[in-house]
């Protein structure tokens, strides 16, 4: 307090001093109040600012504080630095109690046991099995990109394809790294170039090059009819499909339930980002999420490093009997048990509180956290339109009424 009543004109280093004498003596209510001054005087925060307000605020035990006053940093601070404060202090909330949906903690994983009550249910659709032979595209790469990959990402990567699926793919050369944006986007451009020549060379169809987007395409058709986008060094979206299909394999029921939750969600209009609605991956976390959230979950939390960096796609999918209740499970999850306002879907902790609340739906990258795979293409008309589609198809699954929920 004598410190915050001096009469000394103090700038950005004098304030930060003063956060850190509170922040030593987990004074929350101190440090808050010198931020609030500090920001009224016109003087810039920096990640230090930040620092001592977290520390003042943990050792008190004040994460909501905490969590309010980091939602002011976003646009000042390194945005993974920020990602990992919000986790840390996300991890301090949960842990002590605060009137949230508490989680339930990560276990072995094992079969699904169905609470039942939705009357007989149906047999639902699998996804396609079928191999899609890629050798001549393979070999367009070796021959155009010298110690060039063709890896797989997407439905295909993941098992999730219908018949009229595309298989979306990237081109990776090992070892090849990039210190500028710029060049990264540069050597995409001129790979995908002399892919479609050699392509061209070798009688594919290419149907267009795509140059101008934050992640280039070549879009070519096979002999056999086959959609194939092919993109360059998009070894994230590789990893992303590598961990879905890990939690596949650790629940099986959870391959034919995302598959049917994305039927779902494209014959109600509210599946793709052009459209302005969550993508297949989204989708895909919000089946995962709920199945970490049960009171005996079903999967743990997986990290994308204990995963492979690509997958090959995976076998048939054998009819999962459990996947219609599981279905039902996800669209009551959503309907009843999950607040759009504060909390945040991320199979990355198995739970969220928000940051910054907001009443758009939102969807962590499991590979990616910065990125939000909902709220940049939903308004909150679409975002109601989905919950309210959600729920609906919850009471018609409670009704037996399978045939309007999932189109045969």
């Amino acid at each position: 307090n004598r410190l915050q009543s001096s009469n000394v004109r103090k700038e950005a280093p004098v304030y930060n001093a003063m956060l850190l004498a509170a922040a030593r003596g987990g004074q929350w209510r101190l440090a808050l109040a010198l931020l609030q001054e500090l920001q009224e005087a016109g003087l810039p925060k920096t990640a230090r600012t930040l620092q001592t307000i977290v520390r003042a605020c943990e050792r008190a035990g004040r994460y909501e504080e905490a969590i309010q006053a980091l939602a002011g940093f976003q646009e000042v601070v390194d945005p993974a630095y920020f990602h990992s404060v919000a986790d840390r202090l996300e991890r301090g909330l949960l842990g002590h109690g605060t009137g949230t949906a508490e989680l339930a903690a990560p276990g072995d994983s094992g079969p699904f046991h169905p609470a039942g009550g939705l009357g007989e249910l149906p047999t639902l659709p699998v996804p396609v099995a079928r191999a899609v032979d890629l050798s001549p595209v393979e070999q367009a790469v070796a021959g155009a990109v010298p110690g060039g990959e063709l890896w797989l990402l997407g439905s295909y990567a993941e098992g999730l394809r219908t018949a009229a699926s595309d298989v979306d793919t990237t081109v990776v050369v090992p070892g090849v790294e990039f210190d500028r944006v710029e060049d990264e986007r540069d050597f995409r451009q001129a790979t995908l170039r002399r892919l479609r020549q050699s392509l061209h060379e070798d009688n594919i169809l290419v149907h267009d090059l795509v140059l101008e987007t934050r992640m280039p395409l070549l879009k070519v058709e096979l002999a056999c009819g086959t959609a194939v986008d092919v993109s360059v060094v998009n070894r994230k979206g590789a990893r992303k499909s590598s961990l879905i299909q890990a939690y596949f394999r650790q629940a099986p029921v959870l391959r034919q339930t995302v598959f049917l939750m994305k039927l779902w969600a494209k014959s109600n209009g509210v599946y793709g980002q052009v459209a302005g609605f969550p993508s297949g991956l989204a989708f895909a976390c919000l089946v995962i999420f709920v199945a970490q959230r049960m009171a005996s979950p079903l999967v743990p939390v997986l990290h994308p490093l204990s995963v492979e960096a690509h997958c090959k796609p995976p076998g048939p999918c054998p009819p999962q009997p459990e996947a219609a209740e599981l279905l039902a499970e996800v669209f009551s999850f959503y309907a009843s048990g999950f607040t759009v306002e504060t909390e945040v879907v991320s199979i990355r902790r198995g739970g969220g509180i928000r940051v910054l609340p907001g009443a758009v739906l939102s969807i962590e990258d499991p590979v990616e956290p910065a990125v939000d795979l909902a709220s940049p293409y939903l308004d909150l008309a679409r975002s109601q339109r989905l919950l309210s589609a959600m729920a609906q198809a919850a009471t018609l699954c409670r009704q037996g009424r399978w045939s309007e929920v999932i189109e045969q």
